[in-house]
Order: structure tokens, then sequence, then C-alpha cells
């Protein structure tokens, strides 16, 4: 490809999709570089962490947009066999951190498999449903299912409880846009309204108290309620414009608990306040605002799947991140995408990009 090719093809990208990832990202970096001002050397390490996970998930971005997306159609079944064989081989040699073995030490860096498997999910989804959807719906929603109770399971084995719900929940709302008689639609609502009464029955004693403190966290304020109460007060400690960076008390002084990853949220709200906040969540809202866009227009029906798909995914995460922020969440170890520290999470994410921007090229090749 001639340069003049290669500009021609960045120039194809939706501007709009990059200028909020952009935007989000660099957030980012800066909420995370505050938290570290004040902080012991190992905390500063994150940043440079996030980083050099930028870079590669930049290259994963320009690789991923190149790829012809409809060739993952074709190899469905390769990617559910891989998607399996990595949670399988996380459960056998992987490393056990805060309970759970949901990570694989490669020495030079620590990969978490689930996030990759995310985006595995969605192709093997999109593609399932794209080849039974119209003519046999029903096929569609049991094969579908099949696949989420696959991923479901193996990440339960971890134990992951927040991805695996994760899964289920993607699936669900998934299954809302499948066209099936409504007395069909009616029973598996009702059956998915009692999945989770059963499934409190083999959650860990520590995933019960989470649930149940999020009612009433000040029943256990110095112990399971101390990271909700923590966080409620800083992200009502920022007000309208916040304290300003590196200045937050609850983040600098410890307070608050695991605040470059689940509760990076609740920094943003402590140092930039309502704004910063409302930045966030306006990022999002645009992205998926764009992304639906092209939902509506594609033509392709394997894409249209991909697009909405992950449209579900970053939404749902973003919701129970935010939601876990302010309370009325269980905490559940859901990264906020884009933001959260995380390597692994931060190249799948941008990962996803690049397969969503490979689909919106070709959309626009075509038109």
């Amino acid at each position: 490809m001639s340069w003049r090719q290669y500009i021609a093809f960045l120039k194809a990208w939706d501007r709009r999709t990059l200028l909020c990832i952009v935007l989000l990202i660099l957030l980012s970096l800066a909420t995370i570089y505050s938290i570290g001002l004040h902080a012991e050397v190992p905390t500063i390490a994150k940043f440079k962490t996030q980083l050099i996970a930028l870079g590669i998930g930049i290259v994963c971005v320009l690789i991923a947009s190149r790829l012809d997306y409809r060739m993952w159609y074709h190899l469905s079944w390769v990617i559910l066999l891989l998607g399996v064989l990595i949670l399988i081989l996380v459960l056998l040699f992987g490393t056990t951190i805060h309970g759970t073995t949901g990570w694989i030490d490669l020495k030079w860096f620590i990969f978490q498999p689930v996030e990759i498997a995310k985006i595995m999910f969605i192709l093997n989804l999109a593609a399932w449903i794209t080849k039974y959807g119209n003519d046999t719906p029903f096929k569609a929603l049991l094969g579908s299912g099949l696949i989420t109770l696959l991923y479901t399971a193996l990440v339960l084995l971890q134990p992951d409880f927040g991805s695996a719900a994760l899964f289920v929940i993607v699936w669900t709302l998934a299954f809302l846009f499948i066209r099936i008689e409504f007395k069909a639609r009616l029973i598996i609502i009702l059956l998915l309204c009692i999945i989770p009464f059963i499934t409190w029955f083999f959650l860990e004693d520590y995933q019960q108290n989470r649930i149940i403190l999020l009612l009433n966290p000040q029943k256990d304020a110095l112990g399971k309620g101390y990271n909700v109460i923590q966080s409620m007060i800083s992200v009502g400690s920022g007000k309208l414009l916040g304290r300003g960076l590196g200045l937050g008390p609850q983040s600098q002084l410890k307070f608050l608990p695991e605040k470059e990853t689940d509760f990076i949220f609740a920094v943003i709200a402590e140092e930039l306040g309502f704004v910063g906040a409302s930045v966030v969540l306006s990022g999002f809202l645009l992205l998926f605002f764009s992304l639906f866009r092209y939902i509506v227009k594609l033509k392709d029906t394997f894409g249209r799947w991909i697009l909405l798909l992950s449209v579900l995914l970053l939404g749902v995460q973003m919701f129970i991140n935010v939601g876990m922020n302010i309370g009325i969440m269980p905490i559940t170890g859901i990264p906020l995408p884009f933001i959260s520290a995380g390597g692994s999470s931060l190249v799948a994410n941008l990962l996803l990009i690049g397969l969503i921007q490979s689909i919106i090229i070709r959309h626009k090749k075509q038109v």
C-alpha cells in the first residue's frame, strides 16, 4: 500500500468515534498520573504500563481495521475454540489475584484472557445470529444461548462473577432484537427473571455480602461496605468543578481503594467534579450514538450485529462500573472501558475499535 492509499484509508475512519476514544483515554491517563503524584513509585509504574498498553492497542487498531471483518464470520468456530481454550488455560496455569484465577503471567507482562474472550464472544454471537436469525430465530436464540452458557461457565470457574454476569446480560439484551413470537419471548423473559434467584445459591459468601451491602453499606461500614461508602463520598465531594487533579483527599490519602481500576470514576468525580464526570458520560454517549447511526445504515447483517453487540458490551460495562461508584450496583470488578487502568482491558477495547472501524470503512466504500 502506497502512502497515498494509506492516507485515503485513514480518512475513511469514523472521526467522531476516534474523537470519543481519544478523549476518554487522555482523561484516563491524566487521572492515573494524578493518582500517583503523591504516592510511591509502584503506583507511578501503572501510568507507564498504561502507556505501553496504549502503544500495543494502537497497533491492534491499525491491524484490525485493515483486515476485512467478514473473514471472522467464516472463522467463527475457530474463534469459539480459541476462546474456550484460553479460558481453560487460565484455569490450569493462571495466576490468582484477589481470589480469582484470571491472569496468565508471561514474565514480561500479565495477561487477562477474559478481556479478549469478550470480543470473541460477540463475534461468535454475531456469526450465529446472522446465520439463523432471519429464517430460524428460535435456533438462533438457542445456539447463542449455548455459546453464552459455555463462556459463562468457564469464567465462573475462575471465579469471575462480574464477567460472567456481563456475558449473560449482553446476550439477554441481544435476544430482544431477534424476531421471535411474543409468547416465546415472554417465556424466556420469565426464565431470565428466575436465573438471579437460582444463581444466588452458587455465589461465594463474599459475593452474596456485596449484594446485601448494596442495599445498606452502613451495616458494615468499616468492613465489606467500606469501598462503596468511600466511593460515594469521593463522588459527592467533587461538587461542580472538583478539587483539581492530584488534589483529591479521598484518592491521594488512600481512603479510596482500587482507585486506578474499579473506582477511577470516583476519582474523576472528586478531582474534576460534576463537569469531569459529565465529560466521561458524554464521551460514551456520543460514541454509542455514532455507532447506532451505522447500525441503522448498514446492509450487512453480520457487521450490524457486531456493532450492536459492541455497543451493548461497552455500554453494560460502563453502566455497571459507574453504578458501582455511585452505590447502585454491587462491586463486581468490571473495568470502565478505555479509562480504568489495566493493559489487557485497554488493548482488548482498542482491538474492538479496530474491528468497528473495519466495518465502517467497508460500509463507506459500498455507499
